[in-house]
């Protein structure tokens, strides 16, 4: 268990975990909490869920409410899974990035499709 896992329980703020840095709740050996995004001069800040497995969906919804609730640089969602992003999509502001599209058949229209709806950015993998 990461070392505030703990914290990702039922009822807690989203905001209150950026003190310990999302990695300290989300990665099994932790990280150390860094400045803030905006000041370090990031452009999009990557966020991913794809430790939850079966929680993926929910995990990132939380994960996107922490970091937007202390900052406002855009985010790069880093998931292949067009069922979890389409179930976030709606909860990003301004225009997001959607990080890790292949040519997978069976994703890529789907992924396509969402990204047009939300007029997201895309990073192609080859």
């Amino acid at each position: 268990m990461a070392p505030n896992q703990n914290l990702l329980q039922a009822g807690f703020d989203p905001a209150e975990a950026i003190q310990y840095g999302i990695g300290q709740i989300t990665r099994p050996f932790g990280s150390r909490p860094v400045d803030p995004p905006a000041r370090a001069g990031a452009d999009y800040i990557d966020v991913n869920a794809g430790t939850f497995l079966a929680q993926k969906a929910e995990k990132l919804a939380w994960i996107i409410d922490a970091v937007q609730a202390v900052t406002d640089v855009p985010l790069s969602l880093d998931s292949a899974s067009p069922d979890v992003l389409e179930s976030v999509l709606p909860k990003i502001r301004p225009r997001p990035m959607i990080n890790s599209i292949t040519l997978e058949p069976g994703r890529l229209s789907r992924i396509l499709s969402l990204a047009l709806e939300a007029k997201a950015m895309l990073v192609a993998l080859c």
